[in-house]
Parts: C-alpha cells; sequence; structure tokens
C-alpha cells in the first residue's frame, strides 16, 4: 500500500484484473453506500471492493472450521470443565469440612452444658439429701463420724460437739472416749473394718 497526495493509504487493486459487474441495490442501500465513500473519500466501487476483501476468504474459512481447530477448543474447553470441576469439589470439601468442625463444636458445647446442667442437678439433690440426714440426725440425736486410717483424723457430725464435746481430730482423742466396757469390741471392730 502506498499513500496518495492527502496522506491516504491507496491500495494498488489496479494490477489486479478487473472484472465488470452488474449490481443492484435498493434505493435507500445505494443512498447508504454514496453516503459512507463519500465520507471516506473513495468511490463506491473501492468502498465495495474494501468491504469484499474484509471478508476471510474459503482458506480463512475452512482454517475457523477445520477439525483439528475444533478439536483443539474443544479440549481447551473440557480442560476448564475438568479444572472447574476440581475447584467446585475442593470448595464443597472445605464447606463440608468447616459444617463438620462446627457441628463438632455445636456437639461439645451442648454435651458441656448437658455436663454442667446434671452437675448441678447433683449438687442440689446432695444438698438437699445432706439437709435431710442432718435434720434425721439433729431429731435422733446420732451422731456420724468418719475416719480416715491414713491421716489418722476422725470427723463427725454437728451433733458430736454437743455429745462428746469435740467434732474432729486425732483417732486417740476419740479412743478415749470409748466406755471402758466397750473398749475392746471397737478395736477389734475397727481392725476388721481397716482389714476390709
Amino acid at each position: 500500500m502506498k499513500r496518495d497526495p492527502k496522506g491516504k493509504f491507496v491500495y494498488q487493486w489496479h494490477t489486479e484484473p478487473k472484472q465488470g459487474v452488474s449490481l443492484s441495490f435498493t434505493k435507500t442501500a445505494w443512498q447508504m453506500l454514496a453516503a459512507e465513500a463519500h465520507q471516506q473519500g473513495i468511490s463506491k466501487s473501492e468502498l465495495v471492493e474494501r468491504f469484499a476483501r474484509s471478508l476471510p476468504n474459503s482458506a480463512e474459512k475452512d482454517a475457523c472450521l477445520a477439525p483439528s481447530a475444533l478439536q483443539q477448543a474443544y479440549k481447551e474447553l473440557e480442560k476448564r470443565f475438568e479444572q472447574q470441576t476440581i475447584a467446585l469439589e475442593q470448595a464443597r470439601f472445605r464447606l463440608r469440612s468447616q459444617v463438620k468442625e462446627r457441628q463438632q463444636a455445636e456437639a461439645e458445647r451442648i454435651i458441656y452444658w448437658q455436663e454442667v446442667t446434671q452437675r448441678q442437678q447433683t449438687e442440689h439433690i446432695l444438698q438437699d439429701t445432706e439437709e435431710c440426714l442432718h435434720l434425721a440426725l439433729d431429731a435422733a440425736r446420732i451422731t456420724v463420724w468418719d475416719f480416715n486410717p491414713l491421716k489418722n483424723q476422725v470427723q463427725c457430725s454437728e451433733s458430736a460437739l454437743e455429745l462428746w464435746g469435740i467434732r474432729s481430730g486425732r483417732a486417740e482423742a476419740f479412743s478415749n472416749l470409748i466406755h471402758p466396757d466397750d473398749y475392746q469390741r471397737v478395736q477389734e471392730s475397727s481392725a476388721r473394718a481397716l482389714i476390709g
């Protein structure tokens, strides 16, 4: 291509042999063609020539529709589809993991809450039972005691203080309170209890 004196590119189509043809246009189409050619500063024939040359030739069409090109495009689509499928599966896996973690955390909270509730209920029942026991012991004027052989310590209920003047202390202090007639029998019973 060369430039004309005005600086526009000039196609050298004049070297190609020309073929005279007769074209029929509607009046509207002919007027639009004339206006476009005038705007571009070329003839109507040159405008038609440029349009015709802008169309892909049969070799280009065949290349666009060639089986290898279609196969390549199909393989590319398959590859993209596979990548998207893998990404989707990975996202689903992450989501399932997050859901399981949240469910596990929620289950642990529920179990903890149930354990706390059961413990509170058990403590309440134990407290009520201890209150009933103390009321019964006070009413019957009975003393309950607990001996820890490892520490040689005795711990008694509150009524022991009123009955014996002592509520807790070393075992010897309580042994001195046993009636001499009962002392041997209490010592033998305590020994058997310690042996099991």
